[in-house]
This record gives structure tokens, C-alpha cells and sequence, in this order.
């Protein structure tokens, strides 16, 4: 939606772990609001995913057990937005939810820069 401009369409400056970390897996959602949030940080901070996993009430992922995407647990319950990241080390770590995930994306690269200079004087007037 144009409300949300300019977020998600303005890239930060890459840090040195943007390259080391790797988002393999995004199960993600149309027309859901945290999942926006999630692709929004993603896109600020000019991140590659290796796989966009449409993931809607009835898709593969949630309901196919033999998906090779499926997602969901025991009891076919699963949360999007879901991320898999492989981090410098190796180690495979899951995020659900966009609280998780945007918290996790916050204390790896730092927090959203403001979209608008609080010290512009243009702003003040």
C-alpha cells in the first residue's frame, strides 16, 4: 500500500555481518500486515532470501506433510511469518512471528534508522 512508503523501499548501509548471515527459508503471507513488516526490514536492510514460501490457509506449506516446505508441527498448527537463518557458525536458527523475527533482524543489524531527520528544520516548521 502507498500509506507504508518509504518503508521498504529505502536500502541501509550493508554491515559486514549482512553477508555472513543467511535467510534460507521466509514462509510468508499477502495482505498480512507482520508479514509486510518482516519483508519491509528485510528489503531496508538489503538481505537475500533464498526462499519465499507462500505460505496461505490452504498452501502446501501448512497442509502437505509430504511438502518439502511443510511447516507445520504435530498438530498442524504452525505461525507465519516463520524465518530459517543460517548464521556464521553454521547453526540453523527459527524465528516465528514478526516480533521474533524483527527482533532478531533489530539486534543482528542494528535498529530501523528513522525514515525522517528529526533535526531538519524543515520538519520543525
Amino acid at each position: 500500500s502507498i500509506f507504508r512508503l518509504p518503508f521498504g523501499t529505502i536500502v541501509s548501509v550493508p554491515t559486514s555481518s549482512a553477508t555472513a548471515t543467511k535467510i534460507f527459508r521466509l514462509y510468508d503471507m499477502e495482505g498480512n500486515s507482520d508479514c509486510r513488516l518482516v519483508r519491509e526490514r528485510i528489503t531496508e536492510l538489503d538481505l537475500c532470501v533464498d526462499v519465499v514460501i507462500p505460505a496461505g490457509r490452504r498452501s502446501r506449506a501448512l497442509t502437505d506433510r509430504s511438502y518439502e516446505y511443510y511447516i507445520g508441527d504435530a498438530s498442524g498448527i504452525s505461525v507465519i511469518p516463520s524465518m530459517m537463518v543460517s548464521e556464521e557458525d553454521g547453526v540453523v536458527r527459527n524465528f516465528v512471528g514478526s516480533e521474533d523475527i524483527l527482533e532478531y533482524l533489530s539486534s543482528k543489524f542494528g535498529p530501523r534508522n528513522p525514515i525522517v531527520d528529526s533535526n531538519d528544520d524543515e520538519i520543525k516548521k
